[in-house]
């Protein structure tokens, strides 16, 4: 990913650790699509040089599911390893592959884990470092620190 991206990604993360955690934790649709929106538009006042591919990575990063959004739709992929925010692979027709992307941070990491404990039904915290579930057709099996 280009500097601008990262450095962007740093903006939003600054800007996200002022706000009520209530408002940007809740998963309604609307206040996602709000936040979409917010994002898109601190990058546009950021002045830096984003294409579409790159602003909809960022956006994903915050309101989506990161790096492996993509790796969910292919229906070749059968199993996703994230070992680390900067440490994912893949299994794909049989071979296991590095991702060539990762998590641009630890809030967006962390984030991404909240989000599929919710998910699957299951609250991960420090009392219960760990869930266990399904999710798209997938296994889910998540410890922590």
């Amino acid at each position: 990913m280009k500097n601008e991206v990262q450095k962007i990604y740093h903006l939003i993360e600054n800007e996200i650790s002022q706000m009520d955690p209530t408002k940007y934790h809740n998963n309604d649709a609307k206040t996602l699509l709000a936040e979409g929106d917010w994002i898109e538009n601190l990058i546009q006042l950021s002045n830096f040089s984003l294409n579409a591919l790159e602003i909809s990575r960022i956006k994903a990063e915050f309101i989506g599911l990161g790096p492996i959004e993509h790796l969910l739709l292919d229906t070749e992929i059968t199993e996703i390893l994230i070992l680390h925010e900067k440490d994912i692979w893949f299994e794909k027709n049989g071979s296991l592959l590095k991702h060539s992307d990762s998590f641009l941070g630890h809030l967006s990491f962390q984030n991404f884990v909240k989000k599929i404990s919710h998910l699957i039904g299951q609250q991960y915290s420090l009392k219960t470092p760990y869930v266990n579930g399904r999710f798209e057709n997938c296994r889910v099996h998540l410890i922590g620190p």
